[in-house]
């Protein structure tokens, strides 16, 4: 019981250290491509209004950012699944995750089609 503790500590411990190491340009760096391949993906979406899709990026990042952040604080089944996923290293909490991340645009699909049809 007392090693259970010990271990639990020492890998909050290392959780936290490699929290610190973290910074926002090291992760900039460490993800450069895909920096580069989402920019360029703007530019061909909207390349007479570039700034406005950089912007709106932007904006849509830093809410969903904001929303995983906040999702952590409340107790609901999908906040539950997602701690889940989190938590746990296999295959049922990677496909839950997936198959969360796939409804939500598939809700609004849904929407949008329904719109368009009245």
């Amino acid at each position: 019981m007392k090693n259970e503790y010990k271990n639990k500590l020492k890998k909050l411990e290392d959780k936290i250290k490699r929290m610190e190491e973290v910074t926002v340009g090291k992760s900039i760096f460490k993800n450069i491509w895909t920096w580069i391949t989402i920019f360029i993906a703007i530019y061909c979406i909207v390349p007479d209004q570039y700034e406005k899709g950089v912007f709106t990026f932007f904006i849509l990042f830093f809410s969903s950012y904001y929303l995983h952040i906040e999702s952590h604080k409340a107790d609901n089944i999908f906040t539950i699944v997602h701690r889940y996923h989190h938590e746990h290293d296999n295959f049922l909490s990677h496909f839950i995750q997936y198959a969360l991340e796939l409804s939500i645009p598939t809700v609004f699909l849904i929407i949008i089609l329904y719109s368009e049809l009245l």
